[in-house]
C-alpha cells in the first residue's frame, strides 16, 4: 500500500474547507462592493440633482431668484432639494440642501451677483 498515489480523503476535505474559506470571502467582498458602488451612485445623482438647480437658478432673472424646493426620483431613490436665499446689496446668498434617504444630506453654498 505504500506505493498507493493519489489523495487520501483526509487532505481533500482540508483543501474543500480552504476552498470554501475563500469562497466565503469573496462572496463577502462582492456584497459590500456592490453596497459600495449604490451609495456612490445615489451620491452622484445627489450632486447631479443640487448642480441642475443652482444652474438653473443662475439662469433665472436675478429679482427672480428666491427660496423653493424641488424633488426628483431616479432608481427609486426620492431626492428632496431646497434653497434659501438671502440678499446683500447686489449679492444673493443662496444655500441649498439635497437630501435622500434618511440620512443622507448634502448642503452646498453659492452667490449670485446682479
Amino acid at each position: 500500500m505504500k506505493n498507493q498515489k493519489g489523495f487520501s480523503l483526509l487532505e481533500v476535505m482540508v483543501s474543500l474547507i480552504i476552498l470554501s474559506i475563500g469562497l466565503l470571502g469573496a462572496a463577502a467582498m462582492t456584497t459590500t462592493s456592490i453596497k459600495t458602488n449604490s451609495n456612490a451612485n445615489q451620491l452622484t445623482v445627489a450632486c447631479q440633482t443640487v448642480q441642475a438647480e443652482m444652474e438653473t437658478l443662475r439662469n433665472v432673472a436675478w429679482g427672480s431668484v428666491g427660496n423653493g424646493s424641488a424633488s426628483r426620483e431616479s432608481n427609486g431613490v426620492s431626492y428632496a432639494t431646497s434653497w434659501t436665499v438671502s440678499t446683500t446689496g447686489n449679492v444673493k446668498d443662496v444655500a441649498m440642501s439635497v437630501s435622500w434617504g434618511d440620512v443622507h444630506k448634502i448642503d452646498l453654498k453659492t452667490k449670485i451677483a446682479r
